[in-house]
């Protein structure tokens, strides 16, 4: 996950966990307090994704066990994962050229680096 410079500091963005390493988002019965607005790539949990050159590698996280759907329902097809895949890589792909351009920005002076700026730049990817 590639840094942002914000406010002459290097930031990683990342889901924030609490001091024990759960997800801020989780409830006492670990359910997600934000399930129909979460990221796709917890969309995608316990599936992970990796690019191996023009591959695309899929496994479990090593927290799969506390995912209480592991079993239940519908069987997810090979394709459904690589379309999954596909997804998450290409989202990241794009947020890694949004961080590198942003440097590239602040860097260059062209671009002051206040977490304002930041929020606003982001805010005209969807407009």
């Amino acid at each position: 996950m590639p840094t942002v410079r914000i406010e002459h500091r290097n930031v990683i963005f990342a889901i924030k966990k609490d001091d024990s390493g759960r997800c801020i988002f989780l409830d006492q019965s670990n359910r997600c307090k934000i399930y129909n607005f979460r990221p796709l790539v917890c969309r995608a949990f316990p599936f992970t994704f990796a690019r191996d050159g023009l591959w695309l590698k899929w496994g479990l996280s090593y927290k799969a066990t506390i995912c209480e759907g592991i079993g239940q329902g519908p069987e997810i097809s090979d394709s459904e994962l690589e379309t999954m895949g596909i997804n998450i890589i290409n989202e990241l792909d794009e947020f890694s050229e949004f961080a590198r351009n942003w440097n590239l920005s602040v860097f260059s002076n062209t671009q002051k680096d206040d977490l304002y700026s930041f929020i606003n730049k982001i805010l005209e990817l969807f407009s």
